[in-house]
C-alpha cells in the first residue's frame, strides 16, 4: 500500500515494516534516514540550572570516588 505524504515523501507499507524513501526528478530513489525538524532551544529555568548543577557535582563526586576505590585495590 503506498501512502503519500508531505513533499516527495513516499512511504511503502507491506507486511508490518515501513519503508520511507524520497524520489527525485529523475525517478530515482532516495534511502537515506530523513531529518528531524530544527527547533530554537528554550532557555533553562532557574529551578533547571539547579538540578543539573547538583546532577553534575554527584557525577563528579562518583567519579571521584570511584576513582579513589581503584587506587585503593590497585595499591
Amino acid at each position: 500500500m503506498m501512502i503519500e505524504s508531505p513533499g516527495d515523501l513516499k512511504i511503502d507499507k507491506f507486511e508490518g515494516a515501513t519503508m520511507r524513501y524520497m524520489e527525485d526528478e529523475d525517478g530515482k530513489l532516495n534511502n537515506f534516514a530523513q531529518e528531524p525538524k530544527m527547533y530554537q532551544a528554550e532557555a533553562k529555568t532557574a529551578k533547571e540550572q539547579k538540578n543539573l548543577l547538583v546532577i553534575g557535582i554527584l557525577g563528579g563526586v562518583l567519579v571521584v570516588a570511584l576513582i579513589g576505590v581503584t587506587v585503593l585495590i590497585s595499591g
